[in-house]
């Protein structure tokens, strides 16, 4: 803990904003702690600044950003988000050791077997896996807060499990920490799903099979009701509003790119050990291997589970079996997740490097010691704990000169900062102008056409500070993602689509003439694009039906080619609903939009269009499409529906109209939270109930003594 309190200070000290996933979940801190403020339900509401808007809670694992945002409110501003989540993703780097050593001693293993996975834990080295290894989360690297919340809840969660299955003790406890981790990360929820079962299965003995399953079943159902309100909305309405789309970027069709298993790549960096050991000596690799030679040799409580666990766990990684199955189940760019198994395979890894640790110690300074004959005890205890730090050095060396890397990256990001007077006159400009969205350039992984200090892109400081951009897509997760990709320097249509009203570019930069200049700020001059404003008339001149997401975003893609954004006019699609009649919607002549409020949660617009009584025209919100948005024109319900490109239109008749949209929760949300707390309420008053059915085979199944 010492080491990486040391070593990864800056993360701790870092005085710019993060550039990777960190941006995207600062932006869903800051959104919570405004919905607590009173400007929407925290549990799901709508973040504009994501892609062409999206209501990321509603499909997002969030328990992390939720208490961060409590404590943003709670401390009234006096540390600010950014500060808070990088002073908890530094914290949770720190404790790391802590939390797998307390698993695994709670899971059986001895202290020294314990205490050295716990130190493995943080020394882990792969190639960019977005595994278990540090880079997952610094700043240079990808920035997985939630996954590194969900790691800590693994290691807490299998050890409560375990305990729970054993003796039938800690019911709430277990179930209040297996809610946590799938409000946490989903993912790693499913992965837990799976690991429970081999626990489960390297536990179970004839006896108490049943009862084990049993007290699996009551904690899951359990955690499935606390975190129900997240879990059912989740499951009804993420195969259709949650993008399976694999977007690919530039190319003709833009539908689904993923790779197949590559088997023998998967199994090749498994066995030269760049899974644990990339780039080193495979210390870890050579530990894991005899922790699971050593632990089928002994197979005691915890050599069951080293055992079961890595076999099963490689095997999923190198075969994936089911892959299509979990991409029902986790519908996101359609189950391409599924490389994450090597999450798994480390977390057994850990567990089997600690296991032949615990051995080695044993053999050296264990009470049995086949050298307690010439060596004392302290001298064998000594000599054993510097065979196994010599055995952690490649390993604590390699990563020692990662760390470094990482404090220069940032270094010099942190001077190039300083050094730009020009950014932060330019920041407050932009922040000045929350309408519309602004372009800074294309962003490709970790290149951009405009950047501070070395992969560091202006368009993450505009996300940072809430500026709605195109041109940097972050998640990937809405229907329209696409769109945001890069935007057509040249294509006046394309902007007024994504209402893309300023432009940051360097001075001098040469530009089409409808994007004029309007203020230049040292290096950056900041241009304006006369958009059509957040919403437009369409015409309507087709409808069509589809539930596939992969037919939407084809037929997008024809759509753009064809001009239809030049021509303002759109398909309207019957998505995930019934089939009905083409009603076409003519275009206006002499559109008007009088007067625009935009919020987070709500737009309101006057709009004019002078026409033939008995007419009816469309209008378009340059937004995603989502069904929980409720409108009304001149104060009356109507129903919105879907038309190209992904965005949520509405009908209304010639003359003028207020339209006012809103984004609303989703219905279940508070009923599922409020079932879930009082069932939770009740196995915490009741615990002894939850074990009764339990109780009740070991019971039927106990042998009965002969008489006398």
């Amino acid at each position: 803990m010492l080491f990486n309190a040391i070593a990864l200070w800056p993360e701790w000290s870092a005085r710019v904003p993060a550039r990777n996933d960190a941006t995207f979940h600062l932006l869903m801190i800051e959104g919570a702690s405004a919905a607590l403020a009173g400007a929407a339900n925290p549990l799901d509401f709508w973040i504009p600044q994501l892609e062409l808007g999206f209501p990321q809670f509603l499909y997002y694992q969030h328990l992390p950003h939720l208490v961060l945002a409590a404590l943003h409110r709670l401390g009234a501003g006096t540390v600010s988000a950014a500060g808070l989540l990088h002073g908890t993703q530094y914290l949770l780097l720190l404790a790391m050791p802590c939390t797998v050593a307390w698993s695994m001693y709670r899971l059986g293993f001895s202290a020294a077997a314990s205490a050295f996975g716990g130190v493995a834990s943080t020394l882990l080295s792969a190639e960019s896996r977005m595994a278990l290894e540090y880079n997952s989360y610094v700043w240079g690297g990808y920035g997985l807060f939630s996954q590194l919340c969900g790691v800590h809840l693994f290691f807490i969660t299998a050890a409560r499990l375990s305990r729970t299955m054993r003796t039938g003790a800690g019911y709430a406890g277990t179930t209040a920490w297996l809610a946590a981790l799938v409000l946490s990360h989903l993912l790693f929820a499913a992965f837990m799903a799976l690991t429970s079962v081999m626990l489960w299965m390297a536990g179970a003995e004839r006896r108490t099979a049943i009862p084990r399953l049993i007290r699996l079943a009551v904690v899951g159902v359990g955690a499935f009701a606390l975190a129900s309100y997240l879990l059912v909305p989740f499951l009804e309405s993420s195969t259709s509003y949650l993008s399976s789309v694999r977007w690919a970027p530039g190319s003709d069709t833009g539908v689904r790119v993923v790779a197949p298993p590559a088997m023998r790549g998967l199994s090749d960096a498994l066995f030269r050990g760049d899974l644990l050991d990339f780039g080193r000596l495979p210390v870890l690799t050579g530990l894991a291997l005899a922790g699971l030679l050593a632990a089928m040799r002994r197979r005691d409580a915890a050599g069951r589970v080293v055992a079961v666990g890595l076999l099963a766990w490689t095997a999923l990684y190198m075969l994936r079996p089911g892959a299509g199955v979990l991409a029902g189940v986790i519908p996101a760019h359609s189950g391409a997740a599924t490389f994450r198994f090597s999450s798994m395979v480390g977390v057994f890894a850990i567990l089997a490097a600690g296991y032949a640790a615990g051995v080695v110690w044993e053999w050296l300074a264990g009470p049995a010691s086949p050298v307690r004959r010439w060596l004392p005890a302290p001298a064998r205890a000594i000599a054993a704990l510097l065979l196994l730090v010599a055995l952690l050095a490649p390993a604590a060396g390699e990563r020692l000169t990662y760390y470094e890397g990482n404090r220069d990256i940032l270094a010099q990001a942190t001077d190039a900062f300083d050094a730009n007077e020009d950014i932060r006159p330019m920041l407050a400009v932009l922040a000045a102008q929350p309408e519309g969205r602004t372009y800074a350039g294309p962003v490709r992984g970790r290149s951009c056409a405009m950047s501070i200090g070395r992969a560091f892109c202006l368009s993450d400081l505009l996300n940072a500070q809430g500026t709605a951009t195109v041109g940097n897509p972050m998640q990937e997760l809405a229907i329209t993602s696409g769109l945001v990709f890069d935007l057509p320097i040249t294509d006046p249509a394309m902007y007024d689509l994504l209402d893309v009203r300023r432009v940051v570019a360097p001075t001098g930069a040469s530009l089409p003439s409808f994007v004029q200049p309007d203020t230049t700020i040292g290096r950056y001059t900041l241009y304006r694009v006369a958009t059509s404003g957040s919403v437009q008339y369409v015409a309507v001149t087709a409808r069509r039906r589809t539930s596939s997401q992969d037919t939407l975003w084809a037929a997008t893609q024809q759509w753009l080619r064809d001009g239809g954004a030049a021509r303002r006019e759109v398909v309207r699609w019957d998505y995930h609903r019934p089939a009905g009649p083409l009603a076409r919607r003519e275009p206006c002549a002499q559109p008007l939009v009088e007067r625009e409020e935009v919020a987070s949660q709500r737009l309101l617009v006057e709009v004019a269009c002078p026409g033939h009584a008995g007419d009816t025209l469309a209008v378009a919100f340059k937004m995603t499409y989502h069904p929980q948005w409720q409108v009304t024109v001149d104060g009356v319900p109507v129903s919105p529906y879907l038309v190209s490109p992904g965005f949520l239109a509405v009908d209304v008749l010639p003359g003028r109209h207020r339209i006012e949209a809103r984004y609303v929760a989703h219905p279940w949300k508070l009923p599922l939270l409020l079932g879930g707390i009082l069932l939770f309420l009740g196995i915490c008053v009741r615990s002894d109930w939850a074990d009764r059915p339990a109780q009740w085979w070991l019971h039927r199944s106990a042998p009965v003594s002969a008489p006398g």
